[in-house]
């Protein structure tokens, strides 16, 4: 059990313990190979009985399912960001103030995307700092203390500078992250971040 990643191994550990029973145990989990590829394997473990019917051995056959899971896995990834997609042009077709609107865009994109935050950012005035008007996410990333950013300073001002969007899955050491220690404490690991122009 001790070879499966995630999920699998509360299930290895399941299934190992039903056939240790006596009976037959299932489960498909992701472990690396010798090489190191993370591949699916769909996995039964059987008990070889003894002579008095007990379980003496376990008998566990693999079958690499890597294909078919990693095309499942695509197909639920679509769906889910087409649902987000839906919901979204659903709030936005909606009548009332802005800023609640775009408050429940917020918080459909971190429901959706796994996302730790999601922020939304105005400027109004170049000369001024932008302003956030939206926010969805744990608390303690929220109220963080820091300073809204200016324009051409650290990712989100980086981002109303060049209009380009940024994007890194290794946050703590990226050039445009102005608290790496932060990063580190909170296990921000990367960031996605859109102009809307």
């Amino acid at each position: 059990p001790h070879l499966w990643d995630g999920d699998g191994r509360a299930d290895a550990e399941r299934a190992y313990r039903a056939a240790r029973a006596g009976e037959t145990g299932r489960f498909q989990g992701l472990c690396r190979t010798q090489k190191g590829a993370a591949k699916w394997w769909d996995v039964v473990v059987r008990p070889m009985l003894g002579a008095d019917d007990k379980p003496e051995k376990l008998l566990a056959i693999a079958r690499d399912i890597t294909e078919r899971k990693t095309a499942d896995l695509a197909e639920a990834e679509r769906a889910r960001l087409a649902t987000l997609r839906g919901d979204i042009a659903v709030a936005v077709t909606r009548a009332g103030d802005t800023q609640p609107i775009l408050q429940h865009i917020a918080e459909l994109l971190v429901r959706d995307t796994d996302a730790a935050i999601a922020q939304i950012w105005t400027l109004a005035d170049p000369a001024a700092p932008p302003q956030r008007i939206a926010s969805a996410g744990p608390q303690m990333l929220l109220d963080d203390g820091h300073l809204p950013p200016r324009t051409g300073g650290f990712e989100i001002g980086r981002i109303i500078a060049s209009r380009q969007p940024h994007l890194t899955n290794d946050i703590a050491n990226d050039a445009t992250n102005g608290d790496a220690e932060w990063a580190r404490r909170e296990h921000m690991v990367g960031f996605a971040g859109y102009p809307l122009i």
